[in-house]
């Protein structure tokens, strides 16, 4: 999109870059001790100040300040950010998202709780009390706000657009039965973002139009009890927006059951760990794709120096709105404590 990002801070150069390595930051962190930014751009009142407030702006090419945001949601500020310069720019490839969580449910605003209400859906929160209502009231699916959530936080309103609206609700129902009923982990959703949504609890989240074939549930079968460990660590490598091109390619990988299940299986069975979960741009790509080499590392944590690690490599092409594998799962082996 050609953006550059800074960060400015009010700390020094020292506290700047080990918060920026702490974190990984893509961006550098400037430090601002003399308040001279902060001051200039009305993010601090005073050059005694201890902290600046914590605000984006967004500069055009010109030096003008197009958009300054100061109500800064740290989880999805990102997402809101994409899609907000996408419109602003009238950039003619939409943001995707490939995007893995726990499907929720809200309803907002205050009015349309209370019309919900008057048909009878008295606790909207609840997930089993709005799939019966909505066993009632079918067309009512889109008057309700179907979120996609990572550890409870909300990252997108899940909305189904045109002549397949009516598609992606039933799906999205579908999703939260099997979700109430154990039968899935996770929910796999891709779609394009445009626009907020107000939720009840009064913060916004983007908009994210799903494509109907996209919608899916994935989980590791067997990874309960004593297997817990692989699912946990899946769960810490997942914990994304599902934006980059990079998180795209590692959420439909990770989740590909189809490709990855029998995987998944056989390190269950052998008492395997998952050791990490690698992507990297592809060196060999068809003409106008965008792929992504995606590497999984399993290890015995009783022998990891003496039993050879697995590394599994799969190929993928984000450049659709869906993604999509290319080519077969390669294998091999990697002497012990390398991999």
């Amino acid at each position: 999109m050609g953006v550059v990002i800074f960060g400015v801070s009010t700390d020094s150069r020292q506290a700047n870059a080990a918060f920026a390595e702490k974190y990984d930051f893509p961006f550098p962190l400037l430090s601002d001790l003399e308040r001279r930014v902060c001051l200039a751009y009305g993010a601090c009142a005073h050059a005694a100040d201890a902290h600046a407030l914590r605000v984006t702006y967004v500069v055009d090419p010109g030096g003008r300040i197009g958009e300054v945001h100061t109500e800064i949601d740290t989880v999805n500020h990102a997402a809101i950010l994409l899609t907000s310069l996408a419109v602003r720019h009238g950039r003619s490839t939409p943001v995707l998202a490939y995007v893995l969580g726990r499907l929720g449910v809200d309803v907002a605003p205050e009015a349309r709780r209370d019309s919900l209400a008057a048909q009878g859906l008295t606790r909207p929160e609840d997930p089993g009390e709005v799939l019966a209502f909505l066993g009632r009231h079918p067309t009512a699916a889109a008057a309700v706000t179907w979120t996609v959530t990572v550890e409870g936080i909300p990252l997108y309103a899940v909305r189904g657009a045109g002549a397949f609206a009516t598609e992606v609700h039933t799906g999205l129902q579908r999703l939260l039965r099997e979700q109430q009923g154990g039968e899935n982990g996770r929910v796999a959703v891709a779609g394009r973002v445009a626009g907020w949504q107000r939720l009840s609890t009064g913060g916004r989240v983007p908009i994210l139009w799903a494509e109907p074939r996209s919608l899916r549930s994935w989980s590791v079968a067997g990874a309960a009890g004593p297997n817990e460990g692989l699912l946990a660590r899946l769960d810490s490598e997942l914990r994304n927006r599902g934006l980059t091109p990079r998180e795209r390619a590692v959420n439909f990988a990770a989740s590909a059951a189809e490709a990855l299940g029998p995987i998944y299986q056989r390190a269950l069975t052998a008492g395997l760990a998952l050791a990490g979960l690698e992507a990297r741009p592809a060196p060999v790509c068809r003409p106008g794709s965008d792929c992504w080499e995606v590497e999984l590392g399993f290890f015995d944590p009783t022998a990891r120096f003496a039993r050879a690690a697995e590394v599994y490599r799969l190929t993928v092409d984000v450049s659709d709105l869906v993604p999509v594998i290319l080519g077969k799962v390669r294998h091999w082996q990697v002497d012990a404590g390398v991999g």
